[in-house]
């Protein structure tokens, strides 16, 4: 509960849409943090890259949103998808069997 700045009391206390509040804010702090990263990282490549030589230099990103497409991350950041549970299958002998025949260029039968 320290990222929102709250103490133990006040995080129970908090009902589960004012923690849903609290995370959407905090998500929100953490994108702008890397928005602003990200901004001092293309001004350092800015000075830095270019594409050519002599008088035919031209910049490798033509603006910003070239290089970070900060809209779609703010979006990601207010939207978040529900990432997805991975499913650890466990495979049965004659599975694993199957598969072995089958990359080796066995018949499945």
């Amino acid at each position: 509960m320290a990222k929102f700045g709250m103490n133990y009391v006040d995080a129970q206390r908090c009902t589960s849409r004012q923690f849903e509040i609290e995370m959407t804010a905090y998500r929100l702090r953490r994108q702008e943090t890397e928005l602003n990263n990200r901004l001092n990282a293309y001004y350092t490549m800015v000075v830095q890259s270019t594409k050519g030589s002599g008088k035919s230099t031209t910049m490798l990103f033509k603006d910003f949103n070239d290089f970070y497409d900060a809209s779609d991350e703010f979006e990601e950041a207010l939207r978040p998808k529900a990432k997805e549970a991975k499913v650890n299958k466990r495979l049965s002998m004659a599975e694993i069997n199957r598969m072995l025949n089958q990359q080796k260029g066995g018949t499945d039968e």
